[in-house]
């Protein structure tokens, strides 16, 4: 099972320093990422009706448009 995202505010820091500089790839989303953007989604919200819409509309939106955002040489997720 996936753990929840790490959120430090040393993350945080990094990858808001990294944004700002423009080092983010704004990219489609691909089957790789659906379970981080799961993680993510459950650790946003208090239950997990959101992650589970979004799984609902990656199998039934036509057209589903799901973008991921990479912010370069940062460690997004750590798992337990």
């Amino acid at each position: 099972m996936m753990s929840a995202v790490d959120c430090s505010d040393s993350l945080i820091h990094d990858i808001w320093s990294k944004t700002s500089r423009g080092d983010v790839l704004v990219r489609a989303e691909n089957k790789g990422d659906r379970g981080i953007i799961r993680a993510i989604s459950l650790s946003a919200f208090e239950t997990s009706s959101e992650a589970d819409l979004v799984d609902v509309l990656r199998q039934q939106a036509d057209p589903f448009i799901s973008l991921v955002a990479e912010v370069e040489e940062t460690e997004i997720t750590k798992w337990r």
